[in-house]
C-alpha cells in the first residue's frame, strides 16, 4: 500500500492494488474525535497532484487513534518474516510503525525524510530503528516532539506480530488447515491488540455493503495485530521435510505490566494470559498442533510495587471470597466452553509468600467443582517449583509429568491428513499453568508438558527414529525458551530468569545464576522506574484511560448521530433507577491495640456501625465504608514495616459484627497504606452489582514519602453509577491549615485509577472522610469548654462553627472545593482522655475540635437526616467515631435492550436516508484539477484553496456518510425537501415503540418516558417554492423518498418537456424550466441601464429629452397611473411592459392547455433580467410584448445575471442533468 496526502482540506489517500481508502478529520463539536471515511476504486483516483507521505510501503493499516486532541493513521512501515507454518501462510514481527496526523503537517517532511532514508540505506531485519526516538523534526526542539513516541516506542518493540495470510488470533484447531480466509469476523478480540483503534472500521466494514466488506478484506485494510511471540525452524522428520512452528497470543483484556496488572477483573479476564500453540508441519503428510494457556491466578490480588526491594513484596488480596466467587465461576466457565477440559497446574510455593494465595486458589477451585454444572470439572494439581528444584535441580521438574500424563492421552491434540483431507483428531482438553508471575516457573513446566505431547504424537505416527527425537528435542526446547524471553520481556522488561535451563538441556551454571541475578536487579529498576509509564502507554492503546482521554476516533455517520439523540429518549425502557444506603464511618483509633476478646470494646462498636437510630429499624444499610487512621502506633518501626495484622484482626471484627444481625455482608476490597486503612463492605444481594473495584493509595507525610499521612480510597461503579470513597489523614497542627489544604490538593490530583477510573474528580459521586485535622480558630480551649458547658444537651454548635477551619476554608474555596456537609449537632470529636468522654486534661490540654468529618460531593447523594452524628459509647481512643448515612440513587442499564433498542432504530433510520450517490465526496478532493500553484515539492497535490469547503456524499451505506458540518464545495442552491426533511428530523421526536418490535419479554425496568406523537404530517416546502414564497407540501412524517422531480409527473417525461409546464409554478432568477440555465446567452451585465430596448441606437441628445420627460412625469401631482414607478418604502410597484425582439420571444404567459403563468419579476419571456432605467419614469409599452416590466431607481445596482452552473472540473452542466441529480448542500 502506499499513503498519499492532499492538503485544503486536508485528506489522507490509502492506496492499495485495487481501492482506496480517504481519511478526513472534521470539526465536532464535543471532545470526541471524529474523521471521515471513503472506499472508493482505484480507476476513479487522479493522484497526479498528490503528495506522498511515505517513500517506503505500507505494510498494514492498524486503525486510527486520538492523542493530544489529534487525530493519527497508524501504518506498518517496516517487517520482518519470523514464521512460516504453512507454505502459503507466514507470519511478520512488526519492525516500525509511523504515526501520520490527519488535523496538521507538522510532522510531514520530516516522516518522508525518515522512511526515505531508511529506504535509501536499504534497512531490514529485525532491529528496530530508533532514528526518531527523542525527536520528531530536524530541529531537536521538545516542543516539537510527537505526541505518540511512545506509541511508536511499544508498536515498535519487536513484540507484535500480524498476518496478511490466515487469521493470526485463532489456533489451527479453530481456524481449520484450508480456511485462509480474512474475514474479521471470526477474529478473537481478546488476542486482537489494535481492536480499540480499529473499533469503528470494522463497524464501517459491518455496515457496508456485502461486496465492499469483501474488498476490505481482500486488500487487507484491516490488519489483525496479536502480541506475543512467533518463529518457525525447519527440522527433519523420519527423512521428510518439516517445520515445527510456536506462536503465543497474549490476551489484551487485561494487559500490563507486572506489578501493575494482577489478578482477575470483575468480568473474569486476568493479567498475562497467555494462549500458546506449536505446530508441527510434515509437508504433504500431515499436520498437528497443541496448545497450552497461562494466566495469573483468578482471584483479586495484588502487590504493592512502591514497596518493593529484592525480595518480593507481599501478596495482598482484595477481594472477599464470597465477592470473589461469582468471578472465578466466570472465568472457567469461559475457559470450559472455549477448550473443553481444565487441568488446572499451580506452580505456587508453600512458603508464607505465596501461600495464602495458593490456599485461596485452591478453595475457589473446590468451591467451583461443588457449583459446577459442567461435565468436566477442573483438575488441579499442585506443584511447589521451588521445592522440587532445590539446589538448582531443575531437571526435577520432570517430575510434575507423572500427575500429568492421564490428562496428556485424555486431551490429545490436533491433527490433520493432506492426503485425505480430513481431521484426524482434536484436542478436547487444556493446561492451565500458573506461577505468581507466569514467567519463570510456568515456562519450564509448559516446555516440558509440551515435549511430552510430541513425544505422543511421534509414537502415535511412527515417526520416532534416533535423528528425528535429537532434532525435535533441540528444537522444541529452543523454541520455548525463545518464546519465554519474549513472553518476560513483554511483562517485566528482562529476560525469562530460567530460559538457560531450556537452552542447555537441564543444566545450571554459576554463569547462568549470576545471570539470573542481574535479570531481578534489572526488574526492580524496570517495575519502580519505567512499568507505570509504560502502563498509562499500554491503555491508550487500548482505550483504557479514563474519560475522553480514551475517546475513540468516530466515524461520521449522520444516521448513528441520529440514534445516538433518540436513543435517550428510550432510556427509561432500558435504564431504571434505585435508591442504596451507604453507611460511612470514620475513626482514628490512636494506635490501640485492639482484641476482639475486650467485651467491652466489641459492645461500644455496636453503638458506631448500628446506631439506635430509627432508620435502622427497617433495614441495615446496602454498603459500608470505613475509614481507620492510626490503625497502628506512628513511629519509624511501623512506618518501615507494615504490619497487616492488626488491620486483618480489624476487618474480621467489623465483618463479624455487620453479619450479626441477620444481614449478610461481604468485603468487597480493602486498602491499607501504613497506618490508614479503609473497608468496603455490600450486602450479598447487592455485591454481584457491584464493579470496577479499585484502590489506591496517596502518601503526602514529609513531603510524599512518608505513609504517616496521606489516604488510602477505593472507587467503585454500583450499575453505571460511579462512586470514589477516600479515608484521609492530613498534615496535624492547630495553625497548620496551609499544609492541610496542600495535603488535599496533592491526595485531590495525585489519585489515579487506572481500568477507566480515572482522576477523583472524575466520578459522579465522592465521599472523602477521615481524619482532616482542622481546628477551631481565634479561641482557647477554655473557652470552648465553657462554651460547651453551657451548651450542654443542646445541639445548636453554631457559635463554636464559626470558628471552625474547615468551613472556612470550603467557604472561600481554598481546599474542598464543591463539597458539601452535613449539619454538625455533635460536640468536638477531639481530644478525649482514654476511656472517658473529658476532653484533654493533659498538660497540652489540646483545644477540643472537630478533625474527624464526612464531606461529600455529588447530585445523586443525600445524607438522611439526623444521621450525622459521632458515637460517644465508643471511648478507647482520644477521638470519637463518626458516621452518616447516604441514600444515593444509582442507575441501571440494561446493555443487551438497549443494544436491541439500538439496532432496530439505526434500521428505520437508514430507510429514511437517501441513497443517491452521485453528488460530492471525498473524491473530488483528490481529483481536484484546478490551476494553481504547486508546493515545491515533487510529487504534491495542487493545493485547494485554503478553507474552501466540500459537498460531502451521501453512499449506499451508512458507514461512510461524510461530515454534517461540512460545507459544500461550491455554493449552489438550496437541498431537495426530501433530503432537507432527513437533516431537520435529527431533532425531532424520536419514534413510535411499535417501530421497535421489541419482544414482551424483554427487560423493562420501568416505562418509558412520555413521548410527542405527530398527529399531521409535518408540512414543508421545496426547495424552489421556498425561493419564490409558493407552498407545496410533503408529507414527511414517513421516511422521504430520494428527491422528488418538480413536475406533477416524474415517471420519464423530460424535465423541459413543455407539455407540463403547468406543473411549474416559479422559477429561481434567471433559469428555465429544463435545466437550471438561463436562456439568453447574451452578456447582459455589460449592457448600460435604460428603460426599454431602443428600436435603433440612441444618440446623447435622445438621452437627454427623455431624462426631461422622465423629471415632468415625476413632479407631476397626479397618481401615477399603472406602470408608473413608485416609491420603494411603499408595496411593490407593478411590473412594467417592455419590448422584447420576436426573434427571442418565447411566449410563456401560456402554458399548452391557455393557462396563464406569471413570471418572476425583473424577467422577460427570454428569462433575460430585466434592464432598470436610468430615472423612475413611466415607460412606453410595446404592443408586441404582454410581459410588464417592472421600473426601479438608478440608485440600485443592476441586478447580476447567474452563471451557468459548472462541473467541478469547470465545465458546463450538460442539458439533461436536473435538479434530480442535486444533493443536499449541508451548512458548515
Amino acid at each position: 500500500m502506499k499513503l498519499y496526502c492532499v492538503e485544503s482540506p486536508r485528506t489522507l489517500v490509502l492506496v492499495s492494488s485495487t481501492h482506496t481508502l480517504l481519511f478526513k478529520a472534521i470539526h465536532s463539536d464535543t471532545n470526541k474525535p471524529r474523521c471521515v471515511v471513503e472506499l472508493v476504486s482505484n480507476d476513479k483516483l487522479d493522484l497526479k497532484f498528490s503528495k506522498k507521505l511515505c517513500a517506503t510501503e505500507i505494510s498494514g493499516f492498524l486503525g486510527l487513534i486520538h492523542v493530544d486532541g489529534l487525530i493519527f493513521l497508524v501504518t506498518i512501515t517496516r517487517k520482518q518474516e519470523v514464521a512460516k507454518p504453512f507454505e502459503d501462510q507466514s507470519v511478520n514481527k512488526i519492525i516500525n510503525v509511523e504515526f501520520f496526523c490527519l488535523n496538521i503537517n507538522k510532522w510531514d517532511d520530516f516522516l518522508y525524510r525518515l522512511t526515505d532514508t531508511n529506504a535509501a540505506n536499504g534497512i531490514s531485519g529485525d532491529t528496530t530503528d530508533n532514528s526518531f526516538m527523542g525527536q520528531f523534526d530536524d530541529t531537536n526542539n521538545p516542543a516539537s516532539a510527537h505526541p505518540c513516541y511512545d506509541l511508536k516506542k511499544l508498536l515498535s518493540d519487536g513484540s507484535f506480530c500480524y498476518s496478511t495470510d490466515f487469521d493470526l488470533t485463532n489456533n489451527l484447531q479453530t481456524r481449520g488447515v484450508i480456511d485462509n480466509s480474512l474475514i474479521i469476523d471470526t477474529y478473537q478480540e481478546d488476542y486482537m491488540w489494535n481492536n480499540f483503534m480499529m473499533e469503528e472500521m470494522i463497524q464501517f466494514r459491518n455496515k457496508s455493503s456485502a461486496a465492499d466488506q469483501t474488498i476490505l478484506d481482500d486488500n487487507g485494510f484491516l490488519t489483525t495485530v496479536i502480541r506475543g511471540f512467533a518463529k518457525t525452524k525447519p527440522i527433519s522428520v523420519s527423512n521428510s521435510r518439516a517445520s515445527l512452528s510456536l506462536i503465543s497470543r497474549q490476551s489484551c483484556k487485561r494487559a500490563g505490566t507486572r506489578f501493575n496488572s494482577r489478578g482477575v477483573d470483575d468480568d473474569g479476564n486476568v493479567a498475562n494470559f497467555v494462549e500458546t500453540e506449536v505446530i508441527l508441519n510434515i509437508y504433504g503428510k500431515i499436520v498437528c498442533s497443541y496448545s497450552e494457556i497461562r494466566g495469573s491466578i483468578p482471584v483479586f490480588w495484588e502487590q504493592d510495587a512502591s514497596q518493593l526491594t529484592l525480595g518480593t513484596p507481599k501478596v495482598q488480596i482484595t477481594r472477599s471470597k464470597e465477592a470473589t466467587n461469582p468471578i472465578f465461576a466466570k472465568h472457567f466457565d469461559n475457559l470450559i466452553d472455549k477448550y473443553g477440559a481444565i487441568h488446572v497446574v499451580n506452580l505456587l510455593s508453600r512458603k508464607a509468600s505465596e501461600r495464602e494465595l495458593s490456599d485461596r486458589y485452591k478453595s475457589h477451585i473446590l468451591d467451583y467443582q461443588k457449583a459446577s454444572h459442567h461435565e468436566n470439572n477442573p483438575l488441579l494439581t499442585e506443584f511447589d517449583f521451588h521445592l522440587q528444584t532445590k539446589g538448582g535441580n531443575y531437571a526435577a521438574a520432570k517430575n510434575i509429568l507423572r500427575y500429568l500424563n492421564e490428562s496428556i492421552e485424555d486431551f490429545e491434540y490436533f491433527s490433520y491428513d493432506y492426503s485425505q483431507k480430513s481431521v484426524l483428531t482434536k484436542q478436547t482438553g487444556i493446561f492451565r499453568t500458573n506461577c505468581l508471575d507466569c514467567l519463570d516457573r510456568t515456562n519450564v513446566i509448559q516446555t516440558i508438558t509440551s515435549l511430552s505431547i510430541f513425544k505422543l504424537i511421534f509414537a502415535d505416527f511412527n515417526l520416532s527414529d534416533t535423528s528425528s527425537s535429537q532434532d525435535l528435542n533441540m528444537t522444541h526446547d529452543m523454541l520455548w525458551a525463545d518464546n519465554g524471553d519474549q513472553i518476560s520481556q513483554i511483562y517485566t522488561g528482562t529476560n525469562a530468569l530460567k530460559s538457560s535451563f531450556s537452552r542447555n538441556g537441564g543444566k545450571m551454571t554459576l554463569g547462568l545464576f549470576l545471570s539470573d541475578a542481574t535479570k531481578s536487579v534489572t526488574r526492580m529498576y524496570q517495575n519502580n522506574f519505567v512499568d507505570q509509564k509504560k502502563q498509562v502507554t499500554i491503555d491508550t492503546m487500548l482505550g483504557r484511560l479514563p474519560g475522553t482521554a480514551s475517546s475513540p476516533v468516530i466515524l461520521y455517520d449522520p444516521v448513528n448521530e441520529r440514534v445516538e439523540k433518540s436513543l435517550k429518549k428510550f432510556e427509561s425502557k432500558y435504564a431504571s433507577e434505585s435508591v442504596k444506603s451507604m453507611f460511612i464511618g470514620t475513626f482514628n483509633l490512636n494506635g490501640h491495640n485492639f482484641t476482639n476478646q475486650n467485651r467491652n470494646d466489641l459492645e461500644s462498636l455496636i453503638s458506631w456501625l448500628v446506631p439506635d437510630k430509627n432508620y435502622f429499624y427497617s433495614e441495615q444499610p446496602d454498603i459500608y465504608c470505613l475509614g481507620f487512621q492510626e490503625v497502628v502506633e506512628l513511629n519509624a518501626t511501623s512506618l518501615l514495616n507494615v504490619d497487616y495484622s492488626k488491620s486483618a484482626i480489624w476487618q474480621k471484627t467489623i465483618n463479624g459484627l455487620l453479619n450479626a444481625n441477620g444481614d449478610t455482608y461481604t468485603l468487597i476490597r480493602s486498602e491499607q497504606m501504613a497506618s490508614l486503612f479503609i473497608l468496603f463492605f455490600a450486602k450479598k444481594s447487592i455485591a454481584d452489582k457491584i464493579t470496577s473495584v479499585e484502590g489506591f493509595s496517596k502518601k503526602t507525610g514529609l513531603g510524599g514519602i512518608a505513609g504517616n499521612k496521606g489516604a488510602v480510597a477505593v472507587r467503585f461503579n454500583v450499575g453505571a453509577t460511579s462512586f470514589c470513597c477516600i479515608n484521609s489523614h492530613l498534615a496535624s497542627g492547630s495553625n497548620a491549615v496551609a499544609e492541610r489544604n496542600a495535603d488535599y490538593e496533592s491526595i485531590m490530583n495525585g489519585i489515579y485509577f487506572s481500568r477507566k477510573g480515572g482522576k477523583v474528580s472524575d466520578h459522579d459521586n465522592i465521599l472523602w472522610f477521615g481524619d482532616l485535622n482542622y481546628r477551631l480558630t481565634n479561641i482557647t480551649g477554655e473557652e470552648v469548654r465553657g462554651q460547651l458547658n453551657m451548651n450542654a444537651g443542646d445541639s445548636d454548635m453554631s457559635q463554636l462553627l464559626m470558628r471552625d477551619q474547615l468551613l472556612l476554608e470550603i467557604q472561600s474555596n481554598r481546599a474542598f472545593k464543591g463539597f458539601s456537609e452535613d449539619e454538625i449537632t455533635f460536640r468536638p470529636t477531639y481530644k478525649y482522655d482514654n476511656y472517658t468522654n473529658v476532653y484533654d486534661t493533659s498538660e497540652k490540654q489540646r483545644t477540643p475540635s472537630w478533625t474527624d468529618r464526612i464531606l461529600f460531593r455529588g447530585k445523586s447523594l443525600v445524607p438522611m437526616r439526623d444521621s450525622y452524628d459521632c458515637a460517644q459509647e465508643v471511648m478507647f481512643s482520644d477521638h470519637k467515631p463518626v458516621y452518616c448515612l447516604f441514600e444515593a440513587n444509582v442507575t441501571f442499564v440494561d446493555e443487551a435492550l438497549k443494544r436491541k433498542i439500538y439496532d432496530k432504530l439505526y434500521e428505520q433510520f437508514k430507510k429514511e436516508l437517501p441513497q443517491d450517490s452521485n453528488s460530492g465526496s471525498l473524491l473530488d478532493i483528490v481529483n481536484e484539477k484546478s490551476q494553481r500553484k504547486a508546493p515545491s515539492r515533487v510529487n504534491t497535490l495542487e493545493s485547494i484553496e485554503s478553507g474552501s469547503e466540500i459537498s460531502l456524499r451521501t453512499p449506499p451505506r451508512a458507514g461512510t456518510l461524510l461530515d454534517i458540518n461540512s460545507a459544500p464545495l461550491q455554493s449552489r442552491y438550496a437541498p431537495p425537501t426530501s433530503s432537507k426533511s432527513f437533516m431537520n428530523n435529527q431533532n425531532s421526536s424520536a419514534p413510535q415503540l411499535d417501530l421497535l418490535s421489541l419482544n414482551d419479554d424483554d427487560s423493562k425496568p420501568s416505562p418509558p418516558l412520555p413521548r410527542r406523537r405527530m398527529t399531521n404530517p409535518i408540512e414543508t416546502n421545496n426547495s424552489v417554492s421556498q425561493l419564490n414564497n409558493t407552498s407545496k407540501k410533503t408529507n414527511v412524517a414517513t421516511p422521504p423518498p430520494p428527491p422528488t422531480s418538480r413536475k406533477a409527473d416524474v415517471k420519464s417525461e423530460p424535465v423541459n418537456d413543455q407539455a407540463n409546464s403547468d406543473a411549474i409554478n416559479s422559477h429561481p432568477p434567471g433559469f428555465s424550466s429544463s435545466v437550471l440555465l438561463p436562456k439568453s446567452k447574451s452578456n447582459v451585465q455589460n449592457r448600460p441601464p435604460v428603460p426599454t430596448p431602443p428600436n435603433k441606437p440612441q444618440t446623447l441628445e435622445s438621452m437627454a429629452k427623455q431624462l426631461e420627460i422622465n423629471k415632468k412625469q415625476v413632479s407631476s401631482p397626479t397618481p401615477p397611473p399603472t406602470g408608473v414607478a413608485r416609491n420603494l418604502a411603499a408595496s411593490p410597484p407593478p411590473v412594467q411592459p417592455r419590448t422584447a425582439s420576436s426573434s427571442t420571444v418565447t411566449n410563456l404567459n401560456q402554458n399548452s392547455n391557455g393557462a396563464g403563468m406569471s413570471l418572476p419579476p425583473g424577467f422577460s419571456t427570454t428569462l433575460i433580467p430585466s434592464k432598470k432605467p436610468a430615472v423612475s419614469t413611466p415607460v412606453t409599452t410595446s404592443k408586441k410584448s404582454p410581459v410588464p416590466t417592472p421600473t426601479t431607481p438608478t440608485t440600485k445596482k443592476p441586478p447580476i445575471v447567474p452563471k451557468k452552473p459548472q462541473s467541478l472540473a469547470g465545465e458546463p452542466v450538460k442539458k439533461d442533468q436536473s435538479m434530480n441529480d442535486w444533493k443536499p448542500l449541508v451548512p458548515k
